[in-house]
């Protein structure tokens, strides 16, 4: 008997079970991979490189390039975003 879609499933992973059970074997895979990734970069000193990024994000004024900005835009917002808040990015949007 197959098993009910969930919204939990990862993306193109089929009904059945065994098919379910091959993809959450990928993910983790997948995980384990991005972690090792991440533990080289440490290890290979390059972490700074990506700190200094993220603070550039986290410091960036979009309302500049929104302001000359001369064609049609589409802005999406999620309203669980944790890093910026959805009320904030809609008020920045409505300022330029």
């Amino acid at each position: 008997m197959e098993d009910q879609k969930t919204d939990a499933r990862p993306s193109g992973c089929g009904i059945g079970r065994r098919k379910l059970l091959q993809c959450e074997i990928d993910a983790r895979r997948e995980s384990l991979a991005y972690i090792r990734a991440v533990a080289q970069t440490i290890r290979t000193g390059r972490a700074g490189q990506y700190i200094q990024r993220f603070r550039r994000e986290m410091t960036y004024d979009p309302l500049p390039a929104l302001r000359v900005l001369r064609v049609p835009a589409m802005s999406l917002f999620g309203a669980g975003d944790r890093l910026i808040p959805f009320e904030k990015g809609v008020a920045v949007i409505r300022q330029s």
